[in-house]
């Protein structure tokens, strides 16, 4: 959607999210699925500078899994669109 910012936070909530649920599931992703996801990072810290993209991705990294899944799925949010919390 032409927001680089906004995926690299997501990128980063996703990090947080696969780094818990590896620790108590054991689970891993399949190597293919590494590979799209590494290219897909790589795209958009391509469109950031430095500082932006690690400010947004330790952004992401320190949302909640509920603010995660609400900054996802709200659409008119923009690169640094609104954070609630959902119960």
């Amino acid at each position: 959607q032409r927001q680089p910012e906004r995926a690299a936070r997501l990128f980063g909530a996703g990090q947080a999210v696969r780094q818990a649920s590896r620790s108590n599931l054991g689970w891993s992703w399949p190597i293919g699925a590494w590979i799209d996801y590494e290219q897909d990072v790589a795209a958009v810290r391509a469109q950031l500078d430095d500082a932006t993209f690690a400010a947004a991705w330790e952004a992401g990294r320190a949302l909640s899994l509920h603010q995660a899944i609400a900054y996802a799925l709200d659409s008119g949010a923009g690169p640094t669109g609104p954070i609630r919390e959902t119960v």
